[in-house]
């Protein structure tokens, strides 16, 4: 009878780790995705008097040039997003999506559009494996192939820049962060959220993080929240600058201001106090340099 119950707490022991591990395999994966890429450019913007359609790489009209203004999210995909009115005192338009046959497409969602990338790595001015449209006012998003990523719930959906497949998204004026899994990386929390501009080549964007700001009867205060959504700074900070020139994904070097005074952190913990007029890196000679009372030094 003892050897059973000792069998049945092993067994239970194993099936709450296994319960366990699926889990967070289950979160992980909520984290990583992948974002089409361009290998060639298949479609082009045609022109003509005014009007906008598509011509392929052949020189084949694929669109007539009938259109106010047309989107191509991705230049190797055959899709194609035709705004065919807009307003510009409302801020409201009519779309139509096609494909390389002038066969409408994506027609369960409605005013679908692409979605502007201000600032990326690459040329191409959109997201490439993902779309907004508008439904009653809010903002959902879907992937290029139809998949809804997330209901049309939001005010505002815009790009981030330097992390394509991840979104800034506001509601009641207040910004949080999703991924083109659906995954809510920030709760809508925030007044404004920026990407603290990380990249490297082997893993891009991926470990990008986000510096966040909340108003206070003080003013802005910012901190820092990384690309899994753990809080490394709180928002204390007048001004917050991460450090990006130093290639290393697991501390993070911030420079940070209180009272007027720069101080230097590494993750939470603070390695300069905050007594600085300034701080700045300078990657060549791999040193931080500091200036006091108008004297700058090494550190």
């Amino acid at each position: 009878m003892k050897g059973k119950i000792k069998w049945i707490i092993i067994a239970a022991v194993v099936l709450v780790i296994l319960v366990a591990v699926g889990l967070w395999v289950i979160n992980e994966l909520q984290f990583q995705y992948k974002v089409d890429e361009i290998k060639e450019y298949n479609y082009f913007v045609l022109t003509e008097e005014g009007k906008y359609g598509i011509v392929d790489k052949n020189g084949n009209v694929v669109i007539k040039p009938e259109y106010v203004a047309v989107q191509i999210p991705n230049p190797q995909k055959p899709i194609f997003v035709c705004i065919k009115s807009y307003n510009a005192d409302t801020k409201e338009y009519q779309t139509v999506v096609y494909n390389e046959k002038s066969e409408a497409i994506l027609t369960e969602y409605p005013n679908v559009q692409a979605i502007p990338i201000e600032t990326n790595i690459e040329t191409n001015p959109y997201e490439k494996s993902t779309l907004v449209y508008c439904q009653d006012g809010k903002y959902g998003i879907i992937t290029t192939e139809g998949k809804q990523i997330a209901k049309p719930i939001y005010d505002e959906v815009s790009s981030i820049n330097y992390k394509e497949g991840s979104f800034v998204v506001t509601k009641e004026g207040k910004a949080g962060v999703i991924n083109m899994k659906g995954k809510e990386i920030i709760p809508t929390e925030y007044e404004a959220i920026i990407s603290d501009n990380y990249y490297n080549e082997t893993t891009k964007n991926k470990t990008t993080g986000f510096i966040v700001s909340k108003k206070t009867d003080e003013g802005y205060r910012y901190g820092y929240i990384d690309y899994r959504g753990r809080t490394i700074l709180k928002t204390e900070y007048t001004e917050l600058e991460r450090v990006t020139q130093i290639p290393n994904e697991k501390e993070y070097y911030f420079i940070a201001f209180k009272n007027g005074q720069a101080g230097l952190l590494q993750n939470k913990k603070l390695i300069l106090n905050y007594e600085y007029e300034d701080i700045q890196y300078y990657p060549v000679n791999d040193i931080f340099i500091v200036q006091r009372n108008r004297k700058a030094r090494s550190s």
